[in-house]
């Protein structure tokens, strides 16, 4: 009897020198941000939910299709949405930071550009925005042909439903 009680302290003293500090809500002192972190170490995105909907994403070291371009890098992109319908059924953030509606025209691409990395992109009711930098590469049809040092625009970029014009009448 004395042998498994001394065993079994062993294990639950061993299960507690590994376990880490909580974060707490009240805040946290003595932290290191290279130890203490919120967010995962099993390469998989960071999702943040509300009534069990995801409702924030940071993305992982992911590569995805956005639009007619292919496989563009998009590690550490935000994606911001009331619903999830856009990781559900959308590519991903487009850009540091999305701001997409929820539903089926929540994340429109058309009028998207691989060079929109480095801003804010939003998405909503079929129609699209950008604000950031566009960065200018060696081959302006191949975004990684390699950026040209020094040679960045800030731009405000919109698609509004492209080939129609909306005409309001009294």
């Amino acid at each position: 009897m004395r042998t498994t009680v001394f065993a079994g302290t062993l294990i639950l003293g061993s299960i507690t020198a590994v376990a880490q500090t909580p974060w707490l809500l009240s805040g946290n002192g003595t932290t290191d941000y290279t130890l203490d972190f919120l967010g995962t170490t099993d390469a998989e995105r960071l999702a943040l939910r509300t009534y069990d909907k995801v409702r924030l994403v940071v993305n992982q070291e992911d590569n995805y299709d956005i639009g007619s371009f292919s496989l563009l890098p998009t590690a550490g992109f935000v994606g911001i949405s009331p619903s999830s319908y856009f990781w559900d059924n959308g590519p991903g953030p487009f850009s540091r930071l999305h701001l997409a509606e929820p539903g089926a025209y929540g994340y429109e691409s058309i009028g998207y550009r691989p060079w929109m990395r480095n801003g804010v992109t939003f998405t909503g009711n079929s129609d699209q925005m950008y604000i950031g930098q566009k960065y200018t590469y060696d081959n302006p049809e191949e975004p990684e042909s390699g950026e040209l040092n020094n040679y960045t625009d800030a731009i405000v970029q919109w698609s509004d439903n492209p080939g129609t014009w909306l005409r309001r009448t009294s």
